[in-house]
């Protein structure tokens, strides 16, 4: 899981200034490796919705960044830091997007399931 921080700690809103400005799913990867382990809920969902766009379909293959994201992103539903929103971006993102990676996801996928049954009224 990425826990890599720098020295100076980013402010959650210039985070997701860069998630959206990544040009490239490399430079995805990059920002989430330098601070995944200051994520948050939108972080997260913010990422996957960008992944999907510079994708543009399910051509994402497997690869370690890829099993990094969608574990870290398995580990914050359960642990419940991911609202209705949230959840619903995550799931659309993922579908778009992963394709080959699909085996990667199939267990991000249960997770978002399973939290989702108990938030089923906040879905708009």
């Amino acid at each position: 899981m990425p826990m890599a921080v720098e020295s100076q700690p980013i402010q959650p809103y210039e985070l997701g200034k860069r998630i959206l400005a990544a040009e490239s799913v490399d430079e995805l990867f990059s920002i989430f490796a330098r601070h995944g382990g200051l994520y948050s809920g939108i972080n997260v969902s913010a990422t996957w919705t960008r992944l999907a766009k510079l994708t543009r379909g399910p051509t994402l293959s497997l690869d370690e960044k890829l099993l990094t994201l969608a574990l870290h992103s398995k580990s914050m539903v359960e642990r419940g830091e991911l609202n209705a929103r949230a959840l619903a971006n995550v799931a659309y993102a993922v579908a778009r997007c992963t394709g080959k990676a699909r085996l990667y996801t199939t267990p991000l996928f249960s997770a978002i399931a399973d939290a989702s049954t108990p938030q089923a009224y906040a879905f708009k």
